[in-house]
């Protein structure tokens, strides 16, 4: 586990962290404050891909959505934690030896009354923004932002526009990502839906947790 700071840490110095509407022009407007923070860097890290930047891409907000956000080593993912809780208030959803996930919120009015959920990985480490591309199974996620540009996978753009659903490869928690992304409006390819009638979906549905199925 990450060596973090203690909870409950309030923002003293507004002026560390940016709000300026002009900053990160490739992030939706309620949430430059929350990215001003995690300051992406598209060459050294720490990079945000997923979920995140693809809502980002289509003029959405993330909502009540995790922000993935990708290190490129242990020290630097530390770091990033430590600055969330000297300036929000953070509270802990869930640490496993994958990622930390946890909500963070700002008290002061000044900067703004939203919160996000934010997810920092740390299962792996990264060294380039395509390596973390590999890591995506869907399509429509390998895109990584750091708020003023987009790289993606080779079909991310044509799959995004065209709302096709397609799978790079298979894992267990397959039927629980494409209800999510079917639910986003994704529809899944035809490869796809051919590919389940040779799993064993019912045995799989089994270990999915539907009440995480919500954007």
């Amino acid at each position: 586990m990450l060596d973090i700071l203690d909870n409950h840490k309030i923002m003293r110095n507004l002026e560390v962290v940016p709000n300026d509407s002009t900053m990160f022009p490739f992030v939706h407007g309620s949430d430059k404050t929350i990215v001003a923070l995690i300051r992406p860097d598209m060459k050294h890290g720490p990079w945000i891909a997923g979920g995140a930047a693809l809502a980002w891409y289509e003029g959405r907000p993330v909502g009540l959505s995790d922000i993935d956000v990708f290190c490129r080593n242990k020290k630097q993912a530390a770091t990033l934690i430590n600055l969330f809780k000297k300036y929000y208030i953070i509270s802990i959803v869930v640490e496993t030896e994958n990622a930390i996930t946890f909500r963070v919120t700002c008290v002061d009015p000044i900067v703004t009354n939203d919160n996000w959920i934010v997810q920092i990985i740390t299962k792996n480490y990264y060294n380039s923004p395509q390596e973390i591309l590999n890591n995506f199974d869907i399509t429509v996620c390998q895109i990584v932002t750091d708020g003023h540009q987009y790289i993606m996978g080779n079909n991310t753009a044509n799959h995004i526009k065209t709302r096709q659903l397609v799978f790079n490869r298979i894992q267990p928690d397959l039927i629980k990502r494409l209800v999510k992304y079917w639910a986003y409006g994704f529809i899944p390819s035809d490869e796809l839906l051919n590919s389940l009638d040779d799993m064993d979906i019912w045995n799989i549905s089994d270990h999915v947790d539907y009440d995480q199925l919500a954007p």
